[in-house]
């Protein structure tokens, strides 16, 4: 949710349901659509923190073409999983 809001969400951060839909096909997109709003709400100070690091990373890895280029008005190209594995990869977590 992280990546397609910060990346696709423009100035309100809405989600493309969509795309998140072609990621995750295991997953109904009408359960995370519902459980999203709790989830956000419950995670809200991780959650900011993750966007935040996410941003940084993501800026400075773009920047050195570590990462492939965006179409923003064909989001459905947007490879979601190779992002994530990137995100994950990346991110130093608290042992």
């Amino acid at each position: 949710m992280i990546i397609v809001r910060t990346i696709f969400g423009n100035v309100d951060r809405k989600i493309n349901w969509d795309l998140v839909r072609k990621a995750t096909p295991q997953h109904l997109p009408l359960v995370l659509q519902r459980r999203w709003p709790r989830a956000r709400d419950v995670h809200k100070t991780h959650l900011k923190k993750l966007q935040s690091e996410f941003e940084e990373m993501y800026l400075a890895a773009y920047a050195n073409d570590e990462l492939p280029a965006i179409n923003l008005k064909d989001p459905m190209r947007f490879d979601l999983p190779l992002h994530v594995k990137w995100f994950r990869d990346n991110l130093e977590l608290p042992e």
